[in-house]
């Protein structure tokens, strides 16, 4: 936490209150990403671990480890409990590898990339460089990778995938920012300040 230095004690006051409030806010994290079967799937609980030891305030979970109660769910087809983890979830990281036996996370974007509601807490992990495929639906699923906002989209080399410090630094940025905004808008609407320009 920053060290609040300010010559007017009651600010002071107001603003460790406000900062203990962003500690305590609590972030449901989603991981998409490799299955258990993938060569990628230990960068995937790098990820979810990294996180998880950041705050005891993050849940930081993969949604194939989450069961969702089937009473509530109009069906028990698998994408409604994902279209309800999705949609609960606070912030989503996606990891994305080169490997053409993932396309879990693939699909994942593909059903969910264009709706805004998925990109305004989605963030995905994207390698710079990717196999030549051809004969296959892949490439078009990438070209949608592609369309994906690029504030919201980082790539990363095959070093900066086993070093893992860049993705580690842009997922906890990106937790902290998700978490701050949540604090703000609940400050602001507690003090009767809410409207469209608060963002």
């Amino acid at each position: 936490m920053e060290e609040i230095n300010n010559t007017h004690p009651v600010w002071n006051e107001s603003f460790r209150n406000y900062q203990n409030s962003i500690s305590g806010t609590q972030l449901k994290i989603i991981i998409l990403g490799p299955a258990d079967s993938s060569p990628g799937y230990q960068k995937r609980v790098e990820i979810r671990n990294h996180l998880s030891n950041l705050s005891s305030n993050y849940d930081v979970s993969f949604p194939e480890q989450i069961k969702v109660p089937e009473n509530i769910l109009p069906d028990t087809s698998r994408w409604k409990s994902v279209d309800f983890l999705v949609g609960e979830a606070d912030i989503i990281f996606a990891l994305l590898i080169d490997d053409k036996r993932v396309t879990g996370v693939l699909g994942e974007i593909t059903k969910y990339g264009e709706r805004q509601g998925f990109r305004e807490k989605a963030f995905i992990l994207v390698p710079k460089k990717r196999k030549a495929r051809k004969g296959s639906y892949l490439p078009q699923i990438w070209a949608e990778v592609a369309d994906y906002p690029s504030e919201r989209k980082l790539y990363y080399s095959d070093e900066e995938f086993k070093d893992c410090s860049k993705i580690r630094d842009y997922v906890s940025a990106n937790a902290d920012l998700r978490r701050k905004r949540i604090c703000w808008e609940e400050f602001i609407k507690s003090r009767g300040l809410a409207d469209s320009s608060y963002q």
